[in-house]
C-alpha cells in the first residue's frame, strides 16, 4: 500500500510540474505547434507567403479574417526556413481601429494585465517603450508599445499604431510572440 501512495505521489508531483508551464496562446496558436494541429490543408492553403524578412532563415504565412481565423483582422506565422515540420516560431495579429485609436489602448491594457496575469510566473522583464514617432520612411504617426520577456527564450508584445490622418493606414492593435530566434534572423 506505501509503495502505490509513493507511486501516486511521483505521479502527481511529475504532471504538476508540467501545468506549471503555461503557453501563451493567440486564438489557440501557440509557439512550437504547426499550423495543421489547429487549420486543414484546406485552410492552410488560403494563406499566402509573404517575404517581410529574410528568407534565408524565415518563413511566413499570412491569412486575413476568416470563418476559421475570426478574431484578429490579419493573421501572421511564421516558421525555421529548414524546418521540415514547420513549427510555429512567430505569431503576429492585427485588429483596425477605424476613428477611434482610444479602444485599442483600452484593449492593448487589458491584453497586458491578462499577459501579466497568465504568465506571472514565466515573465523575466516588462519593457513599456512608452510612445515613439514611426520612422518617417515607414509612416506618419506613433507607435505605443509594451514588450514581455519570458523564460524559454520567449517575448510578447502589444501595441497600438496611431496613423496620421494623412495617411491610408487604419489605426491597429498589433499583438505577437516570438521565439527569440525569430527576433534574431528575421532581419539579418
Amino acid at each position: 500500500m506505501k509503495i502505490l501512495f509513493f507511486i501516486f505521489i511521483i505521479i502527481i508531483s511529475l504532471t504538476s510540474k508540467s501545468f506549471a508551464k503555461t503557453q501563451f496562446d493567440i486564438d489557440g496558436f501557440t509557439l512550437g505547434m504547426i499550423l495543421s494541429d489547429k487549420l486543414t490543408s484546406e485552410q492552410i492553403m488560403q494563406g499566402k507567403e509573404e517575404k517581410y524578412y529574410n528568407t534565408k532563415y524565415i518563413k511566413t504565412i499570412e491569412f486575413k479574417k476568416s470563418s476559421f481565423l475570426p478574431n484578429y483582422e490579419w493573421y501572421q506565422f511564421s516558421f525555421k526556413r529548414n524546418d521540415k515540420k514547420e513549427k510555429i516560431i512567430d505569431i503576429q495579429v492585427v485588429n483596425y481601429y477605424t476613428d477611434n485609436v482610444w479602444e485599442c489602448f483600452f484593449k492593448k491594457d487589458e491584453l497586458l494585465d491578462k499577459i501579466k496575469t497568465k504568465m506571472k510566473k514565466q515573465i523575466k522583464a516588462i519593457d513599456d517603450l512608452g510612445t515613439v514617432k514611426f520612422n518617417k520612411s515607414f509612416a506618419a504617426g506613433t507607435k505605443t508599445e509594451t514588450w514581455v520577456d519570458l523564460k524559454g527564450n520567449k517575448s510578447i508584445y502589444v501595441s497600438c499604431y496611431n496613423f496620421d490622418e494623412t495617411e491610408t493606414r487604419k489605426d491597429q492593435l498589433r499583438m505577437g510572440i516570438s521565439h527569440k530566434y525569430f527576433e534574431k534572423n528575421a532581419f539579418k
